[in-house]
């Protein structure tokens, strides 16, 4: 289902975008925390 608000780039939604990007950025610091601290 797509809805056509908001501003776009080449027809990715740049809301959607972020949000992955967001999402990426904690995943990342997630794992890198868990590996740090040696408790897996």
């Amino acid at each position: 289902m797509q809805v056509h608000i908001g501003p776009s780039v080449s027809g990715v939604p740049l809301l959607g975008a972020a949000g992955y990007i967001i999402a990426l950025v904690l995943g990342l610091w997630l794992v890198l925390s868990i590996f740090k601290s040696g408790r897996l």
